[in-house]
């Protein structure tokens, strides 16, 4: 029957033998967790390597300042959140209450995406968890909003 087929067959999207380096630190993130909640520890202005893959999960990717330049631009780590927008309604108190964090925290422009989001730029490691406090206390969040 359906269940239980004559013939046994691969599954190409098991894999226990081999996994992609990004699964192996999902698998021991501790439900999303480390090591970001370390690399967010310390006074280091990045994260590392691995805490990279883990942020994406709370909408939040490590970038560089595009207006620096050489030396400049290597020490000038910051983050943007993507927020995630469902039906790509956003009430208008809301939509006044992100701009204020944008100019609080970020660059200032609160940028609209094709795919229903808003994304904020240059926000600090520093202040990166009271930013996304912030925006949760609103009435919106940035959890889901980056690739896996």
């Amino acid at each position: 029957g359906p269940t239980k087929p004559a013939h046994a067959w691969p599954k190409p999207w098991t894999n226990l033998e081999t996994q992609e380096h990004v699964q192996v630190v999902k698998a021991a993130s501790g439900l999303l967790q480390e090591p970001l909640r370390t690399d967010m520890g310390d006074d280091e202005i990045f994260v590392g390597k691995d805490s990279i893959h883990i942020l994406k999960h709370h909408g939040s990717y490590m970038q560089q300042d595009r207006s620096l330049k050489g030396k400049d631009k290597q020490h000038s780590y910051q983050f943007m959140l993507r927020l995630k927008m469902p039906c790509g309604e956003v009430p208008g108190p809301l939509y006044a209450e992100l701009d204020d964090i944008s100019n609080k925290w970020g660059h200032g422009d609160l940028r609209a995406t094709t795919r229903q989001a808003f994304q904020l730029h240059g926000v600090l490691k520093g202040n990166l968890k009271s930013v996304i406090a912030s925006i949760a206390n609103i009435g919106s969040n940035t959890y889901g909003g980056g690739g896996d």
